[in-house]
């Protein structure tokens, strides 16, 4: 994948969250990310945050993430946080396997914070699933898929976790430019 000259990080990112849609009600429980340089190399650099999304955890989103509206109602807002995620995605090439779901929950979170910020404004998205169904025309592209596809070992990954899957998508992706380039 050929980067723009202005592009000199790459944070591949996750969300956990409530349910499927911010519209809604659903929020963001937890947010990972990692940091590459633009030659795809880690820089050792992750941000990472559970975040209290002020309602209950439906049974379907605890079996996935586990986490417990007990645990998360003692985490800050994404009001609190908001500055740092800022900080760390901004003007870097930021990857997620399925951008527009993280994107909208993350969108919604500005919102409701009284933030003006989008994450269109302040970052380049790129949407793995997208590039991976371009690669692989009618070839299934979740990221457990992926990751076998690819030789990347994901038997680390019991629940869902934002930073897991940050380094798991991250490990895919490079795996998948490599071999595509």
């Amino acid at each position: 994948m050929e980067l723009a000259d202005h592009i000199d990080r790459i944070v591949f990112l996750d969300t956990e969250t409530t349910g499927f849609g911010p519209e809604s009600g659903h929020r963001i429980v937890e947010i990972g990310a990692v940091e590459y340089d633009r030659n795809y190399n880690p820089t050792g650099r992750a941000f990472q945050t559970y975040l209290d999304p002020c309602r209950d955890i439906p049974g379907g989103a605890f079996r996935v993430h586990g986490l417990s509206r007990a645990f998360l109602a003692r985490q800050p807002l994404f009001a609190g946080k908001a500055d740092a995620f800022v900080e760390f995605v901004e003007g870097a090439l930021v990857i997620i396997h399925n951008a527009p779901f993280d994107v909208g929950f993350l969108d919604k979170e500005f919102e409701i914070a009284g933030r003006r910020e989008r994450m269109e404004e302040i970052a380049t998205i790129a949407c793995s699933v997208r590039i991976a169904r371009s690669i692989h025309p009618g070839e299934k592209a979740s990221l457990d898929a992926l990751c076998v596809r690819y030789g990347v070992d994901n038997s680390q990954r019991d629940k869902h976790g934002a930073l897991l899957d940050s380094h798991l998508l991250a490990r895919m992706f490079c795996r998948m430019i490599a071999h595509h380039s």
